[in-house]
């Protein structure tokens, strides 16, 4: 069962790597998709990895599941559950996964009926590679899944609002793999309209003009929810008209 404070879910020694995770809670859970995940790498002290469950499948606002979808690296299947996904999170010493309840449960109970998976592999003598882009991209034997949150920001018109960014001071190299967003605007959706820009190296280089063009979508997602694979990578979102 999961409760009100942080309940150890999986805990294991060694090299490896975490290929899929998969969610499922009491039926009928109305705000199931708020349950707290956090995932400590390595000895980490603090949550190397933390998400909402919803969220971390890109749907925003804790939006009900009512047509089941899923894609290779993503998806959400029953209404109360059946939340997964197979992003590759290494470890070289030790993982730890725990959950907690959500800060407001609709109905106030102590513990909530929880059911949860973890795949992966183990090894004892040589490092996992790890793969990305269906072989394409492999990544070093050293590589750690890392996560940088930003919560609550109120943004200002025509402000650029830094996503992520990297430590400078860190003479390292990386690979920028997902991002979720859950954003709103009382007044009306012209904030779509603003463009993601990444600073690689010192180059500024556009990646779209709008929001819901940076998802393949346009027209302010008019055609409210979309799940969307291409290639070998999915695009992680199940996009809201807001």
């Amino acid at each position: 069962r999961l409760y009100n404070n942080e309940t150890e879910l999986f805990n294991a020694k060694g090299t490896g790597c975490i290929t899929q995770l998969w969610f499922a809670g009491d039926l009928v859970w109305r705000n199931f998709g708020e349950t707290i995940i956090k995932i400590y790498v390595d000895g980490d002290s603090e949550p190397t990895i933390e998400f909402e469950l919803l969220l971390s499948v890109g749907v925003g606002f804790n939006k009900l599941t009512i047509d089941p979808w899923g894609q290779r690296r993503i998806g959400n299947t029953a209404l109360s559950g059946g939340i997964y996904n197979t992003i590759k999170i290494p470890f070289e010493k030790s993982i730890k996964i725990t959950g907690r309840l959500p800060e407001h449960d609709i109905i106030p109970v102590d513990s909530h009926g929880f059911y949860f998976m973890a795949r992966g592999l183990t090894t004892t003598g040589l490092p996992i590679p790890i793969l990305l882009s269906g072989g394409a991209l492999q990544l070093p034997t050293n590589t750690k899944l890392k996560q940088q949150r930003l919560e609550s920001y109120v943004a200002l018109p025509n402000e650029q609002v830094t996503l992520y960014e990297t430590n400078q001071t860190q003479d390292i190299g990386g690979a920028y793999y997902m991002i979720a967003m859950e954003a709103d605007n009382d007044h009306s959706l012209h904030y779509l309209e603003g463009r993601f820009v990444a600073f690689i190296d010192g180059e500024e280089i556009t990646l779209s003009s709008g929001t819901e063009d940076y998802f393949l979508s346009a027209q302010y997602f008019d055609l409210e929810e979309i799940t969307l694979s291409s290639g070998t990578e999915d695009y992680f979102l199940s996009a809201q008209y807001f």
